[in-house]
């Protein structure tokens, strides 16, 4: 993917570790719980999606890429006009761009098509509430307001941009919070998506994480337990392909620093909470 979007090799692999070792992944995919797992796949998913519209693909496929990440993590459907932009710029007429998204939205009508039979069968509905069926979920104290409401956005916040580990006074003097780790806590080096230059494509990855962002942060919760802000994962994709744009293409020892850090901070992690059970809440 990021070989394609213009990063040269050496980049490149940087970038792939600091995606595997450097970001909330790594401890997702270790742990692999329920919870989790959605989280791997929906990753997945959407970025085969991603790739196969960037080298120009069957746009079936990339539809139905994207309904498959749709059906690990329904929030990841909302990238869809990131692929309609990159269809409309690789078409030159509008019989050739409506051609493309219909064939785009057929092959995500599949999964997507399935999933409302599935919650039909399950639920006399075609919507998916399953949410709301959870035995208690009104007097949850999280969920006082509903499932999704506005007055949840403060703590969403302060989970993406403070929220920090906990401080002890004995050893190991911190441990992570189940609650979670700032984004750019747990990855550092995502500061580089506000630097320059902003091109269309990036400006489309941007819109794509907007346009999936206010589902999340409406949510009651803030998806704890976790290590890092595990919702941030519905759209890492397009953060690599946006830290990747504001890197200098041969990376200098700024960009390597930060990408060293944040595989620390995540190695810290996995192992403090994994192999010595050091987190709480």
């Amino acid at each position: 993917m990021l070989r394609k979007s213009g990063s040269n090799h050496k980049k490149s692999l940087w970038l792939a570790v600091l995606f595997g070792f450097g970001t909330c992944f790594w401890f997702i995919a270790s742990v692999g719980s329920s919870w989790y797992i959605e989280h791997v796949s929906a990753v997945l998913f959407l970025t085969g999606a991603i790739i196969l519209a960037l080298y120009k693909k069957n746009n079936f496929w990339v539809g139905l890429l994207l309904g498959c990440a749709t059906l690990s993590r329904l929030p990841t459907v909302l990238a869809f006009p990131f692929f309609l932009l990159l269809t409309y710029e690789q078409n030159t007429t509008w019989k050739s761009r409506l051609k493309q998204a219909a064939i785009f939205f057929l092959g995500l009508a599949i999964p997507v098509g399935l999933n409302a039979l599935y919650n039909f069968a399950r639920y006399g509905t075609f919507l998916d509430v399953g949410y709301t069926l959870i035995p208690g979920i009104q007097q949850d104290p999280y969920f006082t307001s509903g499932i999704f409401n506005l007055s949840y956005i403060p703590r969403h916040i302060y989970a993406i941009l403070f929220q920090g580990p906990i401080l002890l006074n004995n050893f190991p003097y911190f441990e992570p919070n189940w609650m979670g780790l700032g984004l750019f806590f747990t990855t550092p080096t995502f500061i580089y998506i506000f630097k320059g230059p902003w091109n269309k494509f990036s400006k489309y990855a941007a819109l794509a994480v907007v346009c999936i962002l206010p589902i999340l942060i409406t949510h009651g919760t803030v998806g704890f337990t976790q290590f890092g802000y595990r919702f941030s994962l519905d759209f890492t994709p397009f953060l690599m392909l946006l830290a990747a744009k504001g890197m200098r293409e041969n990376l200098g020892w700024s960009e390597k620093a930060l990408i060293i850090l944040s595989l620390l901070v995540n190695l810290w992690g996995v192992v403090s909470i994994i192999k010595f059970g050091f987190v709480s809440f």
